[in-house]
């Protein structure tokens, strides 16, 4: 008795001296980033088998006001909603028998019949192998060359033709989102299936939702998953919720919305879509959205309730076309099938590790050979786009890399 007493204390110090080695290293590649002004501050969470061995805020919301980052404050999401809102819809829908995933897109969107989209399957275009272009400008119908905004699409008040708010300062015209659609369908495809990362086939899926469900893909997250799941700060438009202080700012936009961005969508696309889409849109904090991650990794379970079917989740996050060297689950990112050291997930990650990366700084990844969780939420794009410091100094794969070694 007195042995395993001993042995179990044993256990608990190693643990602990482990943990705090770990909050040693995170601690030392967030301040190199900080002081490298590749971001202002970040959350950071790291999960093992759904216990927290990292859960910190660092730094400040941004360069002017030195507001600390808290917790609670949320961050945007970028291409991140991916997997947290576009996949996650669809996962759903595919289980429940509503959705075919190598079915004819004109079986789900009428509308693209006839075009040369027709044919493209859910499949090939959730692993950004369909053809599709990786995205249309579709912001730049809104501006005059000289970069001044056309009335006829954006006003700067609200009214019964421009009822769309898509930035603190901005309406766009009523049906414009037909626009937006129109010119995805003439976007001209490529020829074969080469990986080509695109942001169309998230465009449309929020259609598909709603054509099968009636229900808008907003509406239909948080009556599902969010809601339920009390995800209360993993939202889209969460300037309709929450105070803008506890929203961290992302850009200062000089050359589309002309002001900065805070708690409207950084995402030019998903704001004139008001705000939600299947690529861009999610806001949330690190706690929130690793809880959803730890849902996957659970095998669609979290706290008793199941949200996804084990075999759906092992469908969507595994390889799908591995042989033309496409490293893409469904929706899901994976690690690279060849010379996995050159891609932003950590080369130890498990080949049934997946995740994803968002452009304004974000990242998280899930492996269920060990059981965690990362999730790294940062403005790098504060202050402006330009700033790729976060890449060069390859921040995300340092902190998974540690996330992965440290244990």
């Amino acid at each position: 008795m007195r042995f395993c007493l001993c042995f179990l204390m044993y256990c608990l110090f190693c643990m602990q001296m482990n943990a705090q080695s770990l909050e040693q290293r995170i601690d030392s590649i967030i301040q190199t980033g900080i002081d490298s002004q590749a971001f202002p501050g970040c959350q950071v969470l790291i999960l093992k088998q759904g216990n927290v061995l990292l859960h910190k805020a660092y730094g400040f919301q941004d360069y002017e006001t030195g507001k600390t980052v808290q917790l609670s404050d949320l961050y945007d999401l970028a291409s991140v909603t991916k997997i947290a809102g576009g996949t996650l819809a669809l996962m759903r829908l595919y289980e429940q028998g509503l959705l075919d995933l190598d079915a004819p897109l004109r079986l789900y969107l009428p509308e693209f019949a006839g075009s040369d989209k027709d044919t493209l399957s859910l499949r090939r275009m959730l692993t950004h192998s369909a053809g599709l272009p990786p995205g249309v400008p579709n912001w730049s119908m809104t501006r005059h060359k000289n970069g001044k905004p056309r009335s006829h699409w954006v006003r700067s008040d609200s009214s019964e033709h421009f009822p769309v708010r898509f930035s603190a300062n901005g309406y766009r015209r009523a049906g414009f989102e037909q626009r937006i659609y129109r010119n995805i369908r003439k976007a001209p495809l490529t020829a074969g299936h080469k990986y080509v990362y695109s942001d169309l086939g998230f465009y449309i899926y929020p259609l598909i939702v709603r054509n099968v469900t009636g229900m808008s893909i907003d509406s239909f997250l948080q009556q599902t998953f969010y809601t339920p799941m009390k995800l209360e700060r993993l939202c889209y438009n969460p300037w309709q919720r929450f105070p803008l202080s506890e929203i961290v700012p992302t850009e200062r936009d000089t050359f589309f919305r002309h002001e900065t961005v805070r708690g409207f969508v950084h995402d030019e696309g998903a704001a004139l879509l008001g705000g939600v889409s299947g690529h861009a849109g999610l806001f949330g904090n690190a706690w929130n959205l690793g809880q959803l991650m730890q849902m996957f990794l659970d095998g669609g379970l979290y706290q008793g309730h199941r949200y996804i079917e084990d075999s759906t989740l092992r469908l969507f996050t595994s390889y799908q076309y591995p042989e033309e060297n496409n490293h893409r689950g469904l929706g899901f990112d994976k690690p690279l099938l060849k010379d996995p050291e050159t891609g932003y997930a950590a080369p130890s990650a498990s080949a049934r590790s997946f995740g994803h990366s968002g452009f304004t700084g974000t990242f998280t990844w899930a492996d269920p050979e060990t059981g965690v969780v990362i999730v790294f939420l940062s403005n790098r794009v504060h202050p402006d786009r330009a700033n790729r410091k976060l890449y060069q100094l390859g921040i995300r794969t340092a902190l998974h890399e540690a996330a992965l070694s440290g244990l």
